[in-house]
């Protein structure tokens, strides 16, 4: 991002402030529909504000209430790409930023599980792509190495999500669908968000554990109900369920969002 004087080395921070720079860049360069180039320019201002708040820590001099402000940037940076998915950005993508500051493991979508092996071999090479990739950016402490890395691993993520759209229609035509979902544990989300990045980490079907006996299973025993001991959520529609009955519910959730198309 600096042509001029590339620097050698560089702090966590100012590390930090430069992939902010470059993903900033990334953002306002992505060919896009007008609404979803308003969003990324959205994303890119938030970044912005992100980098310069990095760029005013100085060791023993300032406090720590940068990173707090950074943070909130962040924050908003991902918001706005949560409500708008076709920006291609991954949910935890600030995760590159805060990396050097934090050494939080790399963004990595879960795994699409496609039924073709078409679009199988095509996750398999943008996985193999991607994490090439990080492994080079993990290693980079030089502007010219991140400014030659973290453009390419956002690259490789926007293709994977425009993959797992693939996957998602592939993967939903009667041939290919198996009759009951496959359901994956989780611990209980604190937040609707939260379990928006579950879902975008872990599948679209997931199961958790309820904080409270006061909710029946959906399913009676001859017309008498029951306590749900767990929630089960296929892409953000939730049923409540139990043990027995966590099949059927995750046939019933994943039947409520074909209805809603």
């Amino acid at each position: 991002m600096n042509a001029v004087n590339p620097r050698a080395t560089l702090t966590p921070a100012e590390a930090a402030a430069l992939r902010a720079r470059i993903i900033a860049h990334v953002a306002r360069d992505r060919f896009a529909p007008p609404a979803t180039i308003t969003a990324l320019h959205f994303i890119a201002s938030h970044l912005d504000r992100a980098a310069e708040a990095f760029e005013r820590y100085t060791p023993g001099i300032t406090t720590n209430a940068c990173f707090t402000d950074a943070a909130e940037a962040l924050s908003d940076a991902r918001e706005i790409a949560r409500l708008h998915p076709d920006t291609r950005f991954p949910a935890n993508f600030t995760d590159y930023i805060d990396a050097p500051l934090t050494c939080v493991a790399l963004p990595m979508l879960a795994p699409l599980n496609p039924v073709s092996p078409a679009l199988a071999q095509q996750e398999a090479d943008l996985r193999h792509r991607l994490t090439h990739v990080h492994e080079q950016l993990s290693q980079a402490t030089s502007e010219p190495a991140t400014d030659a890395w973290l453009p390419s691993a956002l690259t490789f993520q926007r293709d994977l999500m425009r993959l797992a759209a693939e996957v998602r229609v592939d993967n939903a035509r009667p041939c290919n669908r198996p009759a009951t979902p496959t359901v994956v544990e989780i611990p209980t989300p604190a937040t609707p968000i939260a379990l928006r990045r579950a879902h975008d980490e872990h599948g679209p079907t997931l199961a958790y554990g309820l904080s409270t006996r006061r909710l029946p299973c959906h399913v009676s025993d001859r017309g008498v109900t029951h306590p749900a001991d767990r929630m089960v959520s296929h892409l953000g529609a939730t049923i409540a369920t139990c043990a027995d009955h966590q099949d059927a519910a995750a046939t019933a959730a994943r039947e409520l969002i074909d209805s809603l198309g």
